[in-house]
């Protein structure tokens, strides 16, 4: 019977009070969503940064279904990678090994694959600096272009703990023009960072190149002196003369210093040069008319579609930078734009010309700098803002023709990702299957000893023909002609049926999957073709295609 209000109506302060926070609460929630805003969206105000994580968003996006799952096959499944250290060094990429010991010697997909990442993304980035992108358009198209596309989708399916690798090779090569460009004897600290692209991956110092002449093109535009481009053009390559030289005799004291004997094979720089004038000439003009012929058949989903697309982007890019060289205050304008376009297409294949014809999908990202970046530029150029305001009204519509076309090509890339990523697993859960019934087959054979009885395998187990038409449908076919060999650019790795594809495969695939003692003789193989005179063998799974002869197990697979 209190009169006191706090006993006669209890809850009376905490009523009052909640009226207060729901009074406050939208003008506070206001304030926190909009610096969470600005927090957020900060990064993307800035260029670099801007490209940076808008590659960093769609890589993780697209390829997190890879690194999440243990899709080893092929020379992935060289799952603890010291066993490949000797390799590497005998072809001549003498710094992966030093990189893996720096990550770790196993070949996790999720640290591959995010380190590759945010190294791919560095060098979207960096190629933002160089050209001075400035418009969000410009950098948020060239970004998703350049991350989301069939080499890297390639690179992660077939060689993902050689992801990181590859993409500092990457960084390295567009760092190389970046000190070239900064610096006024830029050459000489760009012949470090040369050599670590010759030292980790090769093909990507095609990607220096291109962005050179860009870079060049755009200074001419702007009215430097020609003989001040040619003189900068040819101390960078002057400066890569210099790395190579260095980057040879390092190859060599490694040689002699682990007593490793130089690889002979077509992607060892052993296997450099060695062609007559008629070989060089057919090299040449092959690798002149490859990237053409790619860019009208594109490996990714739409194919049909997205060749058309590539087309467009090209064709109107190259006709709007020699409109933009046409209007520059260059003399000659129009005639170097001209020629730096058409030697474009060799500047951005010129491995293959030095490597006797050793290409694949794996290779071809210079190619999308080829495709992508003049339309780019051409948008840039025609900005009002660094040219004039008529072109305002007149570049709106291109602008928007190239953002449509990026996002389907960036669509149709991101679909055949997962198809191939899909056709992966199945891939996986098939070999795992296959692979424990010939173990079985082996082990249950009476005189076998685990670790201690060699095992040939005979024939090609992708080549059984019990075994067939599991990818049907899942990743794109090689196209039934082939111009100029452009063929071996698709599918690369990812047409078998089975993850083992060769005889080091089955023994890493018994080792670090399995974990089985299996003595494979490296010497004999898969596609050998050895078979023992007199024993006729049907191929597995027949009852005669696992048999004991001589202290040797013979496994026909095809």
């Amino acid at each position: 019977r209190s009169t006191r209000q706090a006993t006669l109506f209890p809850y009376t302060t905490l009523f009052r009070s909640a009226i207060v926070a729901a009074t406050i609460m939208p003008t506070q929630w206001r304030r926190v969503c909009s610096s969470a805003a600005r927090w957020l969206g900060s990064p993307l105000r800035h260029p670099m940064r801007a490209a940076f994580f808008v590659a960093l968003a769609l890589g993780f996006t697209v390829n997190l279904y890879c690194w999440t799952n243990s899709l080893f096959s092929h020379d992935s499944l060289r799952i603890d990678q010291t066993v490949d250290a000797a390799h590497e060094i005998a072809i001549g990429r003498y710094l992966i090994p030093v990189l893996w010991w720096l990550r770790g010697w196993l070949a996790s997909p999720y640290v591959a694959g995010l380190c590759g990442l945010v190294l791919l993304a560095g060098a979207i980035a960096a190629i933002v600096w160089l050209f001075r992108l400035e418009r969000r358009l410009d950098i948020y198209l060239l970004s998703a272009l350049l991350t989301v596309n069939t080499c890297i989708t390639l690179v992660n399916a077939t060689y993902v703990g050689y992801f990181d690798s590859m993409m500092l090779s990457l960084l390295c090569a567009v760092l190389v023009v970046v000190v070239w460009k900064k610096w006024r004897r830029g050459w000489i600290a760009a012949i470090p960072l040369a050599l670590m692209t010759l030292a980790l991956y090769q093909v990507y110092l095609e990607a220096t190149v291109v962005l050179a002449v860009l870079i060049s093109l755009v200074r001419y535009w702007e009215g430097s002196s020609g003989k001040a481009i040619a003189r900068n053009l040819g101390m960078l390559l002057l400066g890569l003369a210099a790395a190579f030289c260095l980057y040879y005799c390092v190859w060599q004291w490694a040689l002699a210093l682990f007593q490793i004997s130089a690889s002979a094979s077509n992607n060892s720089v052993a296997s450099l040069g060695g062609f007559d004038l008629v070989a060089l000439l057919a090299y040449t003009a092959k690798a002149y008319i490859r990237p053409l012929v790619y860019m009208i058949e594109p490996e990714t989903h739409a194919t049909f579609l997205c060749g058309a697309l590539n087309a467009a982007l090209f064709i109107g890019g190259v006709a709007a930078c020699l409109r933009v060289g046409c209007r520059s205050r260059a003399r000659h304008g129009l005639a170097v734009t001209a020629l730096s376009f058409l030697l474009m297409p060799l500047l951005c294949d010129f491995v293959a010309v030095a490597s006797r014809e050793l290409f694949h999908g794996l290779m071809i990202w210079p190619w999308y700098l080829m495709y992508y970046l003049p339309a780019i530029l051409a948008l840039d150029r025609l900005h009002p803002a660094t040219v004039r305001e008529g072109f305002a009204q007149r570049s709106s519509a291109p602008c928007l023709a190239c953002c449509v076309a990026g996002l389907l090509l960036v669509a149709s890339n991101a679909l055949y990702a997962n198809q191939v990523y899909v056709a992966r697993d199945l891939q996986s859960q098939a070999t795992l299957s296959i692979m424990t019934r010939i173990v079985d087959r082996v082990e249950q054979l009476h005189d076998y000893a685990p670790g201690t009885t060699p095992v040939i395998l005979i024939g090609d187990l992708n080549a059984n023909p019990n075994y067939k038409g599991m990818s049907d449908g899942f990743a794109r076919a090689r196209p039934p002609w082939d111009i100029c060999g452009v063929g071996k650019c698709y599918a690369v790795g990812t047409f078998p049926n089975f993850g083992v594809t060769y005889h080091e495969s089955f023994w890493n695939y018994a080792r670090f999957v399995l974990h089985l003692k299996i003595d494979v003789p490296l010497e004999d193989g898969v596609n050998s073709g050895m078979e023992p005179d007199g024993l006729a063998m049907e191929p597995f799974p027949a009852t005669d295609s696992v048999t004991f002869q001589d202290g040797v197990v013979f496994v026909r697979l095809s």
